[in-house]
């Protein structure tokens, strides 16, 4: 990578953390959240941010006291930031001294913007679906995202272990729609509901895992349940998660039988995922472990499909 693009990385990958940490529950948000007018699940309210800003420069003198018209100076700036658009290493100081990082945050997202370490928030450009697809509006947000896939000594998909925390969006959520590629599975639901029948959903498929009782609005609700695949047909070599929303805290994991062990493994991300727009944009090799996996760990996930992806 060119310089100059490993710099845009960084800038980009750092802007990106910065914004997981101020939407993560914690410190960090509350203090944007006591200045703001009115809050909307999974977004930064801007303005906010700009006068925990303003306020920060104010109190170390960088700016005069009397600059009543700071905050709303900083708007485009702040905006810019934080939609990847430009991120000063000004900006950042202001903002990781404005809302207090802790030292492993702090240090973190300055190795994001040096582009020493590989980025942990992913958001991509993934179109949204079409009126076609059938997808409902988000009425849950992902707080938790544990996925462990098996492959068996066939080469083909046996199993798929999915974990998973949800927070509701709504009053009277009374389910969750798992999204599925195929028809040819077994749905057990080990915690946290009862699946219903499987049901074509555009050109794929879904579940609904009816919960006990209807959630409210902010109630977290653990989900545990397994996917047991009876494929006819062997599918792609891939295993991939979509997000059209954004998905917190993402741990993924591929597993091979000692019989049927992959040439390469890469850990990847899709254009899309429907058909005709599968293509690769990025992957990276990946070493198995001991346990014949490979596994990776991202904060966020957002517009965005990634997996692993193989050749035998």
């Amino acid at each position: 990578m060119a310089p100059n693009e490993r710099q845009k990385g960084g800038q980009r990958a750092a802007a990106r953390h910065m914004r997981a940490l101020l939407l993560r529950q914690g410190t960090y948000r509350r203090r944007w959240e006591a200045c703001a007018h009115g809050i909307i699940p999974g977004v930064i309210n801007q303005s906010a941010v700009c006068q925990v800003v303003a306020q920060y420069l104010w109190d170390r003198g960088e700016r005069s006291e009397a600059d009543f018209q700071l905050p709303r100076k900083l708007k485009d700036r702040i905006s810019r930031a934080l939609s990847d658009q430009d991120l000063s290493l000004e900006t950042l100081r202001w903002l990781v001294e404005g809302f207090e990082l802790s030292a492993y945050d702090a240090q973190r997202v300055y190795e994001l913007y040096r582009a020493d370490i590989a980025p942990t928030v992913i958001v991509g450009n993934l179109p949204p679906p079409g009126p076609a697809a059938g997808l409902r509006p988000p009425v849950h947000l992902t707080r938790l995202l544990i996925e462990h896939h098996s492959i068996g000594a066939a080469g083909v998909p046996v199993r798929h272990h999915t974990q998973q925390t949800i927070f509701s969006l709504v009053e009277g959520l009374e389910s969750y729609r798992y999204g599925l590629d195929t028809p040819e599975v077994d749905i057990r639901v080990k915690r946290g509901g009862k699946p219903s029948a499987i049901y074509p959903v555009g050109t794929h498929y879904a579940v609904d895992i009816v919960f006990p009782h209807p959630l409210r609005y902010g109630d977290e609700h653990f989900l545990d349940y397994w996917t047991l695949f009876r494929y006819s047909q062997p599918p792609p070599a891939a295993f991939r998660r979509a997000a059209h929303q954004r998905v917190e805290h993402v741990d993924m994991r591929v597993e091979f039988h000692p019989r049927k062990q992959p040439r390469r493994v890469w850990w990847a991300q899709w254009r899309d995922y429907r058909d005709g727009h599968a293509d690769l944009i990025e992957r990276e090799i990946m070493e198995l472990d001991e346990a014949l996996s490979a596994r990776k760990y991202l904060d966020a996930v957002e517009r965005a499909v990634v997996g692993f992806a193989w050749e035998w």
